[in-house]
């Protein structure tokens, strides 16, 4: 889903698959500096992520998706349902039209799923990758799509967001 390249040495931030963001080789264990970092994250024309303020630019390497999707939240039932992601920095997005939910099928066949959290510039948006415990979560309501037999997919907020056919969906 991201354009992975090589490391770029002079990143001080990086952002590894798991969800750890490290700054100076050191994991970022204050959930506070960790939430300030991700308010800044930008990503370019190019894919590239930056944390950005008004006075520094700091490139950011990205092993996946920058954030983790740890929880997938419901309310409401069938076709009337909201589905809200809590993300790694305790930030809750509702998954509808704005922040669709993106599945992707890996070399190896499996099945990942993200959602678009915020814009980047251009055609690259910030994203979050589920959890198997938040993708396990997703797969309790996901129902037959009637425009597609033998697939599955979710409601959320009055969207249906395929999830790929019975066989490759879990």
């Amino acid at each position: 889903m991201t354009p992975i390249g090589h490391m770029p040495e002079h990143a001080m931030v990086h952002i590894y698959e798991d969800g750890t963001w490290y700054y100076h080789h050191r994991p970022l264990s204050a959930p506070t500096v960790q939430r300030w970092f991700a308010r800044t994250l930008v990503r370019d024309n190019f894919g590239r992520y930056w944390l950005q303020t008004p006075h520094l630019t700091v490139p950011v390497w990205v092993e996946d998706a920058p954030f983790c999707i740890l929880d997938i939240l419901l309310q409401g039932q069938n076709v009337d349902q909201c589905l809200y992601a809590l993300t790694n920095t305790y930030e809750v997005v509702a998954i509808n039209a704005q922040h669709p939910l993106m599945p992707s099928y890996q070399e190896n066949g499996e099945k990942e799923v993200y959602v678009h959290i915020k814009r980047g510039d251009g055609l690259w948006p910030i994203e979050a990758k589920l959890t198997p415990y938040a993708m396990f979560d997703l797969f309790q309501q996901a129902v037959e799509d009637e425009d597609a037999p033998h697939h599955m997919g979710v409601w959320s907020d009055g969207v249906f967001f395929g999830l790929g056919p019975f066989d490759q969906a879990a």
